[in-house]
């Protein structure tokens, strides 16, 4: 016997039905997913099942003690925070512990990242900038050796490239793709050379 089901269920609001004639059954431990295009009667069916809306027509049955809980596809005004935010402060002490370490994991990801690279050295930091450069030696000398095909003229380029990347790394639009950015920087000035 199903936990819940529907039998025979229509409604419609105002104009051509949402559902009509719908049968569904979800039995215990059984996995639903629910796909269909806007408009299509998702929330409907969603509210159906947990009894915000009641059927124009057949009936929705639920086994004793079945309850039905969903999460809204609008955020609440008074809701603050990412999601994992709102989900952590519902784990009471364990989501703290768990914020706590997200934010800090983050932190350090975000730190040793291109991006956060970029940011530590606009910001003054000399060191995080020869982190980039130990980061993306080897791509760049491979770019500018495939092009020239000499080391030591490829070694000149990538050395050139890194001072002017440098020297420009204020105007780097997407700092998350410094890597690509300075490729781009290599490949010209090795074109340049030939």
């Amino acid at each position: 016997m199903p936990l819940i089901s529907l039998r025979d269920v229509s409604i419609a609001f105002g104009g051509p039905p949402i559902l009509d004639g719908a049968n569904l059954g979800i039995d215990r431990r059984e996995r639903v997913c629910l796909l269909g295009r806007n408009g299509a009667g998702k929330s409907t069916l969603m509210s159906l099942l947990d009894r915000t809306l009641v059927p124009d027509g057949g009936e929705v049955v639920r086994q004793t003690g079945v309850t039905v809980a969903r999460l809204e596809q609008e955020v609440p005004d008074d809701v603050e925070g990412t999601t994992f935010d709102v989900v952590a402060a519902g784990l009471g002490a364990t989501g703290e512990l768990l914020a706590r370490y997200h934010a800090a994991s983050h932190r350090v990801a975000t730190e040793q990242s291109d991006e956060g690279l970029v940011h530590r050295t606009l910001a003054g930091e000399q060191n995080a900038f020869a982190d980039l450069v130990r980061r993306c030696r080897r791509a760049a000398l491979a770019r500018a050796l495939a092009i020239l095909g000499d080391p030591a003229e490829a070694d000149d380029i990538a050395q050139e490239a890194f001072v002017h990347a440098y020297e420009q790394l204020a105007t780097c639009r997407q700092p998350a793709r410094f890597a690509a950015w300075l490729l781009t920087i290599v490949h010209r000035r090795s074109l340049n050379r030939r």
